[in-house]
């Protein structure tokens, strides 16, 4: 599920990385909107490293690895602040879209490599 996700979201960041840069940007500006993100991204980080508590090589260690990146993402962002903006700012760039994007699709590929038993 996690790899045709990263596919996904992976094409799409590089084919809508011009609108998508406003959006972030909109997104440290709104502090009601970065509590909801926050919230949503600790509880499904937590659920990932519950669900997967090995952290390895592997797909399913990259699973929990994933889990525990969302769980301190979600963190940073209930806490808030300028630390969080200087974040978003800073990783806001068409670059960053790309190198993010392309991150996504090779990450993607990978788990649906495994996942459906073609690596």
């Amino acid at each position: 599920m996690f790899g045709v996700y990263f596919l996904i979201v992976g094409i799409i960041v590089l084919i809508r990385r011009k609108a998508l840069l406003p959006a972030v940007e909109g997104l440290g500006k709104d502090r009601a909107l970065m509590m909801i993100v926050g919230a949503f991204e600790l509880v499904a980080g937590i659920a990932l490293a519950l669900a997967y508590p090995v952290v390895s090589l592997g797909p399913i260690g990259l699973v929990s690895l994933i889990g525990y990146i969302m769980a301190i993402e979600g963190i940073l962002y209930l806490s808030g602040g300028s630390f969080i903006q200087k974040i978003l700012r800073r990783f806001n760039t068409k670059r960053s879209f790309v190198i993010g994007g392309i991150v996504s699709i090779v990450l993607g590929a990978y788990l649906v490599g495994h996942g459906f038993g073609f690596l």
